[in-house]
């Protein structure tokens, strides 16, 4: 008679502390997700929405951020570098070393793509925000490197003239709102410069730690 009870207390002990913690790691693994590894991001023009693009699957997610919440993901091929909302807010547009992608905000849709002719050497690349010019960061960063920005017309499909760097450094770059200009600055130490693009010409130089930055009128951009 003992071995009943004794059965019946091994399938309580089951019931009422085995099987719930089971069902508690069970419910926690099917509710983890991979931690959200962003390689870039960017705010809509009224700050309502934010996207990112995967370091690693290079998938966007777009999140509003009033509610917090996920509301679209979008999947190119090839992986994006790199995104930014246009300036009414009516397009998302995604950019790679092979095509430039724009998406439909409205629906999320894609709306075109751009085949881009990318130089192989090519680390970084970096769109106006009127999409209409795009900055090629070139060069290997070794002993001998050789470095530069190509500004490339992406309506007429023509190069546009080439930034000589003057550091063994990557180059952060960034384009003014209405694209007429185009900032450079080594990631380090070294002079920061920014470039009008009308005139191919250096507009001025900041060094690190200056206040007011050293006009360099007259010079042209791969002269210094």
């Amino acid at each position: 008679m003992q071995k009943p009870k004794v059965m019946l207390s091994v399938l309580a002990i089951l019931v009422l502390f085995v099987v719930p913690i089971v069902l508690c790691f069970t419910r926690l693994e099917s509710q983890r997700q991979e931690p959200l590894s962003v390689r870039h991001l960017a705010f809509s023009p009224d700050g309502g929405s934010l996207a990112t693009v995967g370091d690693v699957s290079g998938t966007i997610t777009v999140f509003d951020v009033k509610s917090r919440s996920n509301i679209a993901v979008l999947h190119s091929s090839p992986k994006p570098w790199d995104l930014k909302f246009s300036s009414d807010g009516a397009a998302l547009i995604s950019w790679g070393k092979e095509y430039i992608v724009f998406w439909n905000t409205a629906n999320w849709q894609e709306i075109k793509r751009l085949k881009l002719t990318t130089p192989p050497d090519t680390v970084a690349i970096e769109l106006a925000p009127n999409a209409k010019i795009i900055a090629f960061l070139r060069g290997f960063f070794g002993e001998t490197p050789t470095k530069t920005v190509d500004i490339w017309n992406i309506e007429k499909r023509e190069d546009v003239f080439s930034i000589s760097l003057d550091y063994n450094s990557y180059y952060h770059m960034a384009f003014s709102s209405d694209g007429t200009l185009l900032a450079l600055a080594p990631n380090g130490k070294g002079a920061a410069k920014i470039v009008d693009l009308a005139s191919h010409r250096t507009v001025f130089e900041l060094l690190p730690g200056e206040s007011v930055p050293k006009r360099r009128v007259g010079m042209s951009a791969g002269s210094f």
